[in-house]
């Protein structure tokens, strides 16, 4: 082992001889010698760069010290960039959004949509004496909810002397059971004294008399004077018969209680017959005032009796069987009649006379200024006043569909205003 001197970088230090001496500080080998050899040494200065390239362990972990300080710098001013930009687009939102509301208050319509804002200024002209539209002739034909008339009508038509005998005959045969001579002979007196009485009463349109004379057919002898008898075989025989007559007296009842309300419905039916006509002709005035009386005969039937009744039973309903004469009594209770459809011809009148009221020059030339009044307030600003006159235009169709379309494009505009003030505030 030997000590050296290094002068180029001053490192004393102790190596094993060799040929070359490399200086473990600086890795000089020209610049080594042997200590006691060696002239006094003089260390110089280094420049900046010698000494980069002299001692590169010295640098390296101040190259990682400011390489770590680099990027937190970066990181920092980019967070602070997207802080500065996130505020930024804040604001512009907030002024967009503050535009918005200033623009929705004083200047609405801004807010529509070019095809809103056209159809706000659109202005429709309606012709006087147009051909009818589809829509408007279905609303001019006869409605189909006119009941048909139900008075006298019965389900079945009468029967004859001959069918009730057959069926006498029948119903002894399915059940087994014969009747005496005697009573069948009874029950065939009663059917031609009351029965056949009430179906010709029936053809003449006498509905009390036809119900009276059919009670009275129901008044069957007691079967061999035993009540418990009678109802166990003549009843259960004759159930299809008693059916019939049934049926036939709850018609006669509908048609005497109807009988006052039919007549009136009639009347009604036959100026609706008349109010078509006039459509046909397209006589206007008068289809107008044909309106007007069919609205009247549908307020007197309107203030016609809320309760009616049939006329009372006559006094052999005592000898029907007690069963029969409770469904007799049902039938025969006061009840409520019902309009015929008054509200659904209310209706039908009324969407007539809108198209009635097109057709007339007067009418029409009221809508016309009236919607032509509510295009310049429209124009104006005046929104409310606007949509308030809108809604009074009823018909021409064209006109009263603009008017909708308006309605609603206003009522939008009024939402967005009120919702613009309300936030502002």
């Amino acid at each position: 082992m030997g000590r050296f001197a290094c002068s180029h970088c001053g490192h004393h230090f102790e190596s094993e001889a060799a040929e070359v001496v490399v200086c473990p500080n600086c890795y000089w080998s020209t610049s080594v010698k042997k200590d006691h050899d060696s002239p006094p040494f003089e260390k110089t200065p280094l420049s900046k760069t010698q000494t980069l390239e002299a001692s590169p362990e010295a640098v390296r972990p101040w190259l990682w010290v400011g390489g770590g300080l680099f990027i937190l710098l970066l990181i920092g001013v980019s967070l602070l960039a997207a802080h500065h930009l996130k505020s930024q687009d804040e604001i512009l939102h907030k002024i967009e959004k503050k535009n918005a509301q200033v623009i929705a208050t004083a200047q609405p319509e801004l807010a529509l949509s070019g095809e809103e804002q056209e159809m706000l200024a659109r202005s429709v002209s309606v012709d006087l004496g147009g051909a009818l539209t589809e829509k408007e002739s279905q609303i001019l034909a006869i409605p189909p909810f006119f009941r048909s008339p139900s008075q006298g009508r019965i389900a079945a038509p009468p029967w004859d002397q001959k069918q009730f005998e057959e069926f006498l005959k029948g119903t002894q045969a399915q059940y087994r059971i014969p009747l005496e001579w005697s009573y069948r002979h009874k029950l065939a007196q009663l059917f031609q004294t009351h029965y056949l009485a009430a179906a010709q009463a029936f053809e003449a349109k006498d509905y009390h008399k036809a119900r009276d004379e059919w009670i009275r057919s129901l008044a069957f002898p007691v079967y061999q004077n035993n009540p418990q008898r009678h109802r166990g075989v003549i009843l259960t025989l004759l159930r299809p018969y008693i059916n019939d007559v049934l049926s036939k007296i709850g018609a006669m009842n509908t048609a005497l209680t109807g009988r006052g309300l039919g007549a009136q419905e009639e009347k009604i039916r036959s100026a609706y017959q008349g109010l078509q006509e006039l459509f046909e002709k397209q006589s206007w005035e008068e289809a107008n005032a044909k309106i007007l009386e069919i609205t009247k005969l549908l307020e007197g039937i309107e203030k016609g009796p809320r309760i009616v009744e049939p006329p009372p039973l006559p006094k052999e309903t005592g000898l029907v069987d007690a069963d029969i004469q409770e469904v007799l009594l049902a039938q025969a209770a006061p009840l409520q009649p019902s309009l015929p459809d008054a509200h659904s011809l209310r209706q039908d009148l009324i969407e007539k006379e809108k198209v009635i009221q097109s057709r007339l020059p007067e009418a029409l030339e009221g809508i016309r200024k009236q919607y032509e009044e509510a295009l310049a307030l429209i124009k104006s600003g005046n929104g409310p006043e606007a949509k308030e006159l809108l809604k009074k235009i009823e018909y021409p169709e064209t006109l009263a569909q603009d008017a909708r379309a308006k309605i609603k494009i206003l009522d939008k505009l009024t939402s967005a205003s009120l919702d613009s003030q309300k936030k502002s505030e």
